[in-house]
């Protein structure tokens, strides 16, 4: 893996009419003094710095040519960036990352703003210098096996398209939704393009967790102790988005959640339970809970579905007050919860369907008002289910951690047994509302990292 650094320095940018004629909008880009790899990263160089094999991968993607010094491609922007996080991990001299456009622009024809870096488009010309659909016979080849730049670097047109990164992202219309989505910029062309497509004027915009056979990337890098100035705030600040992006999207993952909750429990009972009971039982209290999530699945973009399994226990609430008695006689119930359900989510926001089997004790508290009662008495639920949703808000706080709160409810259909007392077995209804506060610990991975 080679770089080759290149000096500070201001240049034109503007549109291409024909071959060799710039013209001058006005536009004054600037670049800080980098390093650019003269070749993209291979595919011998993600095996040794990713730890996993992709000969298969790629064969079944149906890319043609694969091999150690061929380029690597079928990998998204995401994909890019955990390379360059890998490589700086391993490197304690140097950072690594996706090139900035115009940082790409000027590596390609330093110093101007011609169509090619050799100057002339001659079919010749253009043969010995990059891998495009005259030569390429529609295959991928081995790179620097063209003729360099005048930097001395290789394969900046042709034989795959190369990601770079712009700060806000570009829009572009999806193919398959129509919708106007938000992407990143490829350049350079590829072995399948045309030589009027591999030219530093044009660029397309692509998906950035989209992968491609024909696209690949390289990386620049700067010292760790070489500094940045105000002037490039912005591009840093941008970067910093897509990295966060790539630890949240386009991955799977498993993530662990425990969580407390507040809320409050209220019963309906039929006229039978109230004449079973003796008297009316329209009770409710304060019911706090506590649970542990387990889920797997995946986002889409700012989109993500998950389904997950749950564990709890719902008691008699001690955070407001005692039991906090609403209405008395109060039902008191201590619940074990086993369910499972979906989650659906969308950036921060997530709806969650549950479903789940409860069981524990019920008890009745005397009625302390002075009206009749026959006492307190507990009793066991025989058969407790019930769905659940909630809806809520989720946002990160480190690579892995995020925290956020939700708001849920749980309708509950309970059997009590007989109790000691006489009193037949019931069935009622039962519905807990709560505010939830919960840790989320999330483990993004893709299965090309375990298989």
């Amino acid at each position: 893996m080679e770089f080759v650094e290149i000096e500070r320095d201001t240049f034109e940018y503007g549109r291409l009419e024909e071959a060799g004629m710039a013209v001058k909008t006005g536009d004054s880009l600037w670049v800080r003094t980098y390093q650019m790899m003269t070749t993209e990263v291979t595919q011998g160089m993600w095996e040794t710095v990713m730890g996993v094999r992709v000969s298969s991968y790629l064969d079944s993607a149906g890319v043609n040519g694969i091999g150690p010094e061929y380029p690597m491609c079928m990998v998204s922007l995401y994909d890019c960036i955990a390379f360059a996080e890998s490589l700086s991990a391993m490197d304690t001299l140097y950072l690594y990352r996706v090139p900035i456009d115009r940082y790409w622009i000027y590596a390609a024809c330093p110093g101007t703003y011609l169509p090619y870096s050799w100057g002339e488009d001659t079919l010749d010309v253009m043969e010995a210098h990059c891998w495009f659909a005259a030569n390429s016979g529609d295959s991928l080849h081995p790179v620097a096996t063209r003729e360099p730049n005048s930097l001395g670097i290789h394969d900046m047109f042709g034989n795959v398209w190369e990601w770079t990164t712009v700060s806000e992202g570009v829009e572009f219309q999806d193919t398959e939704t129509g919708e106007t989505a938000v992407g990143q910029v490829m350049r350079g062309g590829s072995g399948y393009s045309t030589a009027g497509v591999c030219r530093t004027d044009v660029w397309i915009t692509a998906d950035s967790g989209a992968a491609y056979t024909d696209a690949g990337f390289r990386l620049i890098r700067r010292a760790r102790f070489q500094g940045t100035g105000e002037d490039e705030e912005d591009s840093r600040a941008a970067y910093e988005r897509l990295l966060e992006s790539h630890h949240w999207d386009q991955r799977f993952s498993l993530f662990a959640e425990p969580m407390l909750a507040v809320g409050g429990i209220s019963h309906d009972f039929n006229d039978d339970d109230i004449e079973q009971f003796g008297y009316d039982v329209k009770g409710g209290c304060e019911q706090d809970a506590a649970y542990l999530r387990l889920g797997f699945g995946k986002q889409f973009g700012g989109f993500g579905a998950y389904g997950y399994g749950e564990v709890g226990h719902l008691g008699p609430g001690s955070l407001i007050d005692n039991h906090g008695p609403w209405i008395l006689p109060e039902v008191l119930l201590r619940m074990n919860l086993l369910g499972g359900g979906i989650e659906l989510r969308y950036r921060g926001v997530r709806a969650r369907l549950g479903y789940g089997v409860y069981s524990g004790t019920a008890e009745i508290d005397e009625d302390t008002t002075g009206h009749y009662s026959p006492g307190s008495w507990t009793t066991d639920i025989e058969d407790g289910s019930g769905f659940s949703y909630a809806i809520g808000y989720i946002a990160p706080f480190s690579e892995h951690w995020s925290a956020g709160l939700e708001w849920s409810q749980h309708f509950i259909d309970l059997r009590l047994a007989e109790s000691g007392t006489g009193v037949a077995p019931s069935e009622h209804s039962a519905r807990q509302s709560e505010v939830r506060f919960f840790a989320n610990y999330r483990l993004p991975f893709h299965f090309s990292d375990i298989f």
